[in-house]
C-alpha cells in the first residue's frame, strides 16, 4: 500500500519500527556506558559490563587471596542487562551452567543481587565520590556495600545530598587512613542525607575543612568493627572533627575526634549527639586557612541540641572542654575527665550540663585570643542562666586550676553528694551577679569536713553562706544548725585575729594550739571596727575560769578571776614549769552584732608541763558592744601554733 509512491507501514510494522528504534536507543546507551567504564578502568569484582564481558572473563578464580577470588553462592551481576549469575562449584554440570574464559562456573538467576558487596579505593574507584555514585542500587534493602580503602591517602571527599546510604560501610587498611584534602573541602559533607557506617579511623593532617559535616537533618553512625580494634573516628582535622547542624543525628559511641583546629566535637541547631565513652582530645586553636582562629573547644552544644556524653574524654583542649549554649542539654556520666584545658566546663544562656563524677584538673590561664566566650584557668563555670549540676560522691574532683575551682556568674551549679574543689590558684567557689552555688558534702581547700571554708571563697570575711548579697549565695547544708565554717591557721606570731559574721550564735573551735613561753595564759579582745581598734581598757572584761590539772600527787585544781581587766583570760597562767604544749578549746557567743554585752562561755582541755587539764570558762564585755572581729595571743611571747575552725548557727 503506497501514497504519493511512498509505501503506508502496516500497525505490524509500526510496531516493528518502533521496537528497532528502541533497541538502537539502548545500544547508544550501552555504548556511552561502555565508553565511562573504559575511561574509569576495571569494575569491581562483583560486577561486570554485559554478559559477554562476563562469559570471556579470566580474572574471576576459585584461589583464594585473589583479586578475583569468588566462592560458592557468590552473585557476579551485569551492568548492561542487570542479569545475576549464581556462582557454582568448579565440577558442576547441567544445561544451564555455564562457564568464563577462566573457569568459574555460572547459573543465571532471576532477580537483582541477593549478595553483600565490596569495592575498593583505588583498585575498583579512585575515590570515595565515585565508589558511591558508581555503586547505588546495587543490591536490596537490607544488604551492605563495603567500601574500603586499601591504599592512601585520600585525596578527595564524600558529598551526598538527599540520598539513602545507611547500606554502606566505609572501612580503612590501616589504624588511621592519612588524608591529603584540599584545603575548605571536607572529608565526609552530608545534607538531607542518611549516611553510611564509619568502620575506621581517618587522620586528616591537618589538611581540608571539617572530618564528618551533617546539615539538614542528616544521620551518620560512627562505630562497626574497625581494623586492629582501633576507635573509629576523624583525627586532626583543619577545623571541626565533627559538626551536626539543623536537626541532625549522629551515633559516634566510643568514636575519636582528636587533634582538632577549632573544635573537637560541634552539635547545633537541634541535633542530637551519642557521644558515649568518645573522645574529643587534644583540641588546638590554630587558623583554618581563611584566616579564622579556631576556639580549641573540646564539646560545643548550642541552640537547643543534646548530647550524651558519658565516660568521654575531652582533656587538653586549649580552649573549653565543654561548652554547653543557648539552652542545650549535656548529659556526662561516670569518668568524664577534663584535665589541662584552658576552662574545665562552661555552662551559657541557659543551658544546663548534668556530669556524675567529672573530673577537671589543671584549667589553665594559656588560652588563645581568639575565644574570649569564658574566664581562663576556671574548672567549672556556670553563666547568665547557665546551670551545671554535679552528683557523684567523692568521683567529682575540680582541683589544681589556676583561676577558680568552680564560678557561678548569674548562673547555678548544684553540688549534689559530694565533690572535692582543691588547691585552685584563686578560690575555690565564686558566685557573682546573684550567682547561686549549693553543696552538699563539698570539700574545699581549708575545709575539715564536708562543709566549704569560708575563706576559699569570695563571701566577705564578715559574711556568711546562705545569706543574699552583691555577689550572690553559696548555701551549705549542714548538721546540728551550723551553716558556715571559717579555718584561720597562723603558724607563729604575736595575734591571730577572726573575723565574726552577724549571726544568732557563733562557735570558734581553737585545735593545735601551742604557746612559745612558759608560765602564760591565752587571752581574748574584741573590736567593733574590723580591727581597727581594739577594746584595751583596764576595765573593759570580766571574767573567770577553772582548771583541773593532773599531776603525780593526784589531780590539782586552778581556778581564777579578774572582775575589771583589758582582756579576757582563757587558760589563766600555766605552771611556771611549762607552756601550753597543746589544746583544744571551744569557745561559744550569741549575737555578735547586737549593742548588748558580749558573753562567752568555753571548755576544752589543754596539756602543760606534760599533765593534761580540762578547762571550763565564762567571760563578758563590761559594756554594750556591737563586736565583729576577735583575736588571740598570749598574755607574755608569741603564739607557736594556733588554729581554729568559726562556725555560724543558723539565724
Amino acid at each position: 500500500m503506497t501514497f504519493n509512491n511512498f509505501p503506508i507501514p502496516t500497525k505490524a510494522g509500526f510496531e516493528a519500527l518502533l521496537v528497532e528504534k528502541a533497541q538502537d536507543v539502548a545500544t547508544d546507551a550501552t555504548r556511552a556506558e561502555t565508553a565511562r567504564d573504559d575511561a574509569q578502568g576495571v569494575l569491581p569484582d562483583r560486577l561486570r559490563r554485559d554478559v559477554s564481558t562476563l562469559l570471556a572473563d579470566t580474572a574471576l578464580t576459585y584461589t583464594a587471596d585473589q583479586p578475583g577470588t569468588v566462592s560458592e553462592g557468590d552473585i557476579i551481576r551485569t551492568r548492561a542487562e542487570g542479569a545475576a549469575f549464581l556462582v557454582l562449584i568448579d565440577d558442576a554440570t547441567g544445561p544451564a551452567v555455564e562457564s568464563t574464559e577462566g573457569g568459574v562456573k555460572l547459573r543465571q538467576v532471576s532477580g537483582p543481587m541477593i549478595k553483600n558487596m565490596t569495592v575498593r579505593i583505588p583498585t575498583d574507584y579512585l575515590s570515595l565520590q565515585e565508589a558511591f555514585d558508581g555503586t547505588a542500587g546495587l543490591v536490596p534493602n537490607g544488604y551492605y556495600i563495603t567500601v574500603h580503602v586499601e591504599s592512601g591517602p585520600l585525596t578527595s571527599g564524600l558529598t551526598l545530598r538527599r540520598r539513602d546510604c545507611q547500606h554502606y560501610i566505609v572501612t580503612a587498611w590501616t589504624t588511621a587512613a592519612p588524608c591529603d584534602l584540599p584545603l575548605g573541602e571536607d572529608l565526609f559533607l552530608l545534607d538531607y542525607s542518611q549516611g553510611p557506617t564509619l568502620a575506621a579511623r581517618f587522620d586528616m593532617q591537618d589538611t581540608g575543612r571539617d572530618g564528618i559535616q551533617l546539615r539538614n537533618a542528616s544521620t551518620f553512625n560512627v562505630g562497626g568493627e574497625a581494623p586492629f580494634g582501633v576507635r573509629n573516628g576523624v583525627i586532626n582535622a583543619r577545623r571541626r572533627g565533627l559538626s551536626l547542624a539543623r536537626g541532625s543525628f549522629c551515633n559516634a559511641e566510643t568514636a575519636r575526634f582528636n587533634g582538632a583546629g577549632s573544635i573537637g566535637v560541634s552539635v547545633g541547631g537541634g541535633s542530637w549527639l551519642n557521644f558515649h565513652s568518645g573522645e574529643a582530645e587534644d583540641v588546638r586553636a590554630v587558623d583554618d586557612g581563611f584566616g579564622n582562629m579556631g576556639f580549641g573547644r573540646g564539646l560545643y552544644v548550642s541552640r537547643g541540641s543534646f548530647v550524651n556524653a558519658t565516660s568521654a574524654k575531652f582533656n587538653r583542649a586549649k580552649g573549653a572542654g565543654v561548652y554547653a549554649n543557648h539552652g542545650t542539654r549535656v548529659h556526662m556520666g561516670t569518668g568524664v575527665e577534663l584535665e589541662d584545658c584552658g576552662i574545665g566546663i562552661l555552662a551559657n544562656a541557659g543551658a544546663r550540663v548534668v556530669a556524675y563524677g567529672c573530673i577537671v584538673r589543671r584549667a589553665s590561664n594559656d588560652t588563645p585570643v581568639s575565644d574570649t566566650s569564658f574566664a581562663a584557668g576556671v574548672g567549672i563555670m556556670a553563666r547568665d542562666g547557665g546551670e551545671v549540676i554535679l552528683t557523684g560522691s567523692s568521683l567529682t574532683i575540680i582541683e589544681d586550676c589556676d583561676g577558680n575551682g568552680i564560678r557561678c556568674d548569674a548562673g547555678l551549679v548544684e553540688i549534689s553528694g559530694g565533690a572535692t574543689v582543691e588547691n585552685n590558684g584563686g578560690s575555690d567557689l565564686v558566685v557573682s551577679n546573684g550567682g547561686i552555688i549549693r553543696t552538699a558534702g563539698c570539700t574545699t581547700t581549708n575545709s575539715i569536713d564536708t562543709n566549704p571554708a569560708v575563706e576559699d571563697t569570695n563571701i566577705p570575711e564578715n559574711g556568711m553562706f546562705n545569706i543574699r548579697s552583691g555577689n550572690g549565695v553559696i548555701y551549705t547544708p549542714t548538721a546540728d544548725r551550723l551553716i558556715l565554717r571559717r579555718s584561720v591557721v597562723n603558724g607563729s606570731g604575736a595575734t591571730v585575729e577572726i573575723p565574726l559574721p552577724d549571726a544568732e550564735g557563733i562557735e570558734i573551735a581553737i585545735t593545735a594550739l601551742r604557746a612559745a613561753d612558759s608560765g602564760q595564759a591565752l587571752r581574748m579582745q574584741v573590736s567593733t571596727d574590723d580591727g581597727a581598734t581594739w577594746v584595751d581598757g583596764a576595765a573593759d572584761y570580766s571574767w573567770v575560769f577553772r582548771r583541773f590539772q593532773a599531776a603525780s600527787a593526784g589531780p590539782t585544781e586552778a581556778h581564777g578571776q579578774n572582775h575589771e581587766d583589758t582582756a579576757i583570760s582563757i587558760t589563766g597562767a600555766v605552771p611556771t614549769s611549762g607552756n601550753i604544749q597543746n589544746a583544744t578549746i571551744t569557745i561559744s557567743l550569741s549575737r555578735p552584732g547586737q549593742s548588748t554585752q558580749a558573753q562567752f562561755s568555753w571548755h576544752g582541755n589543754m596539756q602543760a608541763s606534760n599533765n593534761v587539764g580540762l578547762l571550763n570558762g565564762a567571760g563578758m564585755t563590761k559594756s554594750a558592744l556591737a563586736i565583729n572581729r576577735v583575736r588571740f595571743f598570749m598574755s607574755s611571747g608569741n603564739l607557736r601554733t594556733f588554729r581554729a575552725a568559726l562556725y555560724v548557727k543558723r539565724p
